[in-house]
């Protein structure tokens, strides 16, 4: 009977041991995917930041419009 009861206090403290480092896992998982998702609008920023003289300028549109009015 007390080989049992410390097998069950065994098992129950390493399936308690599993859940948390499933746990932790799921968690660097999730930064990970973050850090990713961080560093690839940093570099479509970098892009645009890149090719911003490419494009029409929209500040003096919208100043020759207002003087038109």
């Amino acid at each position: 009977m007390k080989n049992n009861n410390n097998k069950n206090k065994k098992n129950k403290k390493k399936n308690k041991r599993e859940e948390e480092n499933k746990g932790e896992q799921e968690h660097e998982q999730e930064q990970e995917e973050e850090e990713k998702k961080q560093e690839s609008k940093k570099k479509e920023r970098k892009k645009e930041r890149k090719n911003r003289h490419l494009w029409p300028s929209i500040t003096t549109t919208k100043t020759e419009n207002n003087t038109k009015l």
